[in-house]
């Protein structure tokens, strides 16, 4: 598996476009927000402002909340915890940590 950018991951300030995000000195990625067309009315098929900045904290959390999530499954594997506990658990992990 690769490695996901180190943290932390930081937030540019709203731009006309949206959200970046970035880390380790790299460009991660964009969360869009409500286009603007010459008239100044929103294009739609584009979140809003809010929902692009809840977006972004949320992606910004993600290396976070994997590790999380992991070390809550070593300790659920620890307590013996049934398959039907850890196995969606478990997905979730080796989804995002897919080549």
């Amino acid at each position: 598996m690769s490695k996901f950018t180190p943290e932390p991951w930081e937030l540019s300030p709203m731009l006309p476009y949206g959200i970046d995000i970035h880390g380790d000195g790299v460009w991660i990625a964009s969360i869009h927000n409500s286009h603007r067309n010459a008239k100044g009315r929103a294009v739609s098929g584009f979140p809003s402002d809010e929902e692009c900045m809840a977006n972004a904290r949320f992606f910004k959390t993600a290396p976070k909340m994997y590790a999380a999530l992991k070390n809550a499954v070593e300790m659920l594997r620890a307590a013996k915890c049934t398959a039907a506990i850890l196995n969606p658990l478990e997905d979730v992990l080796i989804e995002a940590a897919e080549e």
